[in-house]
C-alpha cells in the first residue's frame, strides 16, 4: 500500500490515459467513463470530474473513485416539504468505488480524498449505496476517518428480480395472489391485443432522443409526474442514456397499441445484468397495468433467447418492487462533512431537516402509517403540479 501513489484527474486528458482500464472494471451505467465525461460536459451544476485514483509503480491503477464535483440543492425530505440548500459536492455515483480487492486501499483513498477536497471549497462527499454484507462496505466500515463515523447515514431497500430457466417457473418465483393476477393480466392482454401491440427496443445512438421522447410522452400521464421523478429529456438525462448507447449498453423497450407508445422498460446491460430499470406506463389507455405486461413480456422474451441477465430495480422502496422482485437487501449510504461544511449554515440547516425527517419517518413506520403518507404526498404533489396549457 505503501508504494502506491495518490492522484487527482480532472481533465479529459487526465481521464482518458485511463480509460480502458476504467471501462474494463465499471459495472454501473453511473460510474462508466462515457457517462461520467458527458454528465460533466452537458449538465452546468457540475462544476468537473474529479477521480481520485492510486496508482502502482507501472501506473495501474489499484483503487478509484468515479466521482464529480457539483453544485446541488439538498436538504429537502420527503416527509418535511422545507426549503432546500445549496451546497458543493463530491458525488461519487453507484457502483463508483473501484478497486475493492484490498479493503486498506479503499480506506487510504477515503482518507487522501477528504484531506484534497479541502482546496475545492467542498462541502459534502456522498458515497455510493452500498448493499449490507458487501466486503467494501465492511471495508469502509473499519476506516479511522472522523468524517466516516460522523457521516449521515440512510438505508434503503434494494430491490433486484433474478431471472429462471424457463417462463412456468419465473412465475413460480411471484407470490401466490400476484402470480394468479398477472397470468391473468397477461392472458387477457395477448387475447385483447392480438395483432395489435408490439414491443420495440432502441439501443443506438441515433435512436436515443425518439426513444426518450416516447417515455416523456407517456411518463406524463404516470404517476410519476405527481411526484416530479418522470423522465425527462433534458441534457443530463440525454448525456447518461447517449454514453450508454455508445458503449452499446442500453436497451430501451417500449410497448406500443396501434402504433400509440403506452409503457416503457429501460435498462443498462454491463457485466451480465440489467442495471438502473425504470419502468413507466400510461394507465389511462386500459384497465391493464401495462408496466408489467411490458416487463413480463419482455422476460419472457429474454428467456426464450437464452438471455438470463437479472433485473436491478435500484435503490427505494415501492409497491411494485415488492410485488414483482423475487430479493431484496439492505443499501446503506453515507454524507460525509467537510472541515468546511462545520461553518456553512446551509449544511447544519440541511442536518437539521435530515435529523427531523429520519424521526418522522421513524414515527411513521411505527404507527405503521408510512404508506400511508407516502399516498398522501403522491396525491398532494399531483394537485400541485401546473396544469398542462395545451
Amino acid at each position: 500500500m505503501s508504494d502506491l501513489q495518490f492522484k487527482i484527474l480532472t481533465t479529459d486528458e487526465q481521464i482518458r490515459s485511463h480509460l480502458e482500464e476504467w471501462k474494463t472494471v465499471a459495472s454501473n451505467p453511473l460510474a462508466h467513463p462515457e457517462v461520467v465525461l458527458r454528465l460533466c460536459r452537458s449538465d452546468g451544476h457540475i462544476v468537473k470530474p474529479y477521480v481520485p485514483i492510486l496508482v502502482d509503480d507501472e501506473g495501474r491503477i489499484a483503487c478509484m473513485f468515479a466521482s464529480r464535483i457539483e453544485r446541488q440543492f439538498i436538504g429537502r425530505d420527503q416527509y418535511l416539504p422545507l426549503p432546500k440548500a445549496r451546497v458543493r459536492k463530491l458525488t461519487i455515483p453507484p457502483g463508483g468505488i473501484f478497486g475493492r480487492a484490498a479493503a486498506t486501499n479503499v480506506a487510504r483513498l477515503l482518507r487522501e480524498t477528504m484531506l484534497a477536497v479541502r482546496s475545492e471549497k467542498v462541502d459534502i462527499v456522498e458515497l455510493p449505496p452500498i448493499d449490507k454484507g458487501d466486503p467494501l462496505l465492511n471495508a469502509l466500515n473499519e476506516c479511522n476517518s472522523k468524517a466516516y463515523r460522523k457521516a449521515l447515514c440512510t438505508e434503503e431497500e434494494h430491490w433486484r428480480l433474478e431471472i429462471a430457466e424457463d417462463f412456468d417457473r419465473q412465475m413460480l418465483l411471484l407470490g401466490k395472489s400476484t402470480r394468479g393476477t398477472l397470468r391473468h393480466n397477461l392472458n387477457r392482454f395477448n387475447r385483447l391485443y392480438e395483432g395489435r401491440f408490439e414491443i420495440r427496443i432502441f439501443s443506438d445512438m441515433d435512436e436515443v432522443d425518439e426513444a426518450l421522447t416516447f417515455c416523456q410522452e407517456i411518463d406524463e400521464h404516470s404517476y410519476h409526474r405527481g411526484l416530479g421523478v418522470n423522465v425527462v429529456n433534458d441534457e443530463r438525462t440525454n448525456a447518461v442514456y447517449k454514453g450508454l448507447a455508445a458503449q452499446g449498453n442500453l436497451e430501451i423497450c417500449i410497448l406500443f397499441i396501434d402504433d400509440t407508445p403506452l409503457a416503457f422498460l429501460n435498462n443498462a446491460v454491463i457485466k451480465g445484468q440489467r442495471i438502473g430499470t425504470q419502468m413507466g406506463f400510461n394507465p389511462t389507455f386500459c384497465k391493464y397495468p401495462l408496466g408489467t405486461i411490458l416487463l413480463f413480456e419482455t422476460v419472457r422474451r429474454y428467456i426464450e433467447t437464452g438471455r438470463n441477465e437479472p433485473f436491478d430495480f435500484g435503490i427505494g422502496k415501492a409497491d411494485y418492487k415488492s410485488r414483482l422482485c423475487t430479493n431484496v437487501v439492505i443499501s446503506e449510504q453515507r454524507e460525509l462533512a467537510t472541515r468546511r461544511a462545520m461553518f456553512n449554515p446551509l449544511y447544519l440547516y440541511m442536518v437539521t431537516v435530515f435529523k427531523l425527517g429520519m424521526m418522522t419517518r421513524s414515527l411513521f413506520i411505527k404507527l405503521n402509517l408510512e404508506d400511508s403518507a407516502r399516498r398522501w404526498l403522491r396525491n398532494l404533489k399531483k394537485k400541485m403540479a401546473p396544469k398542462k396549457v395545451v
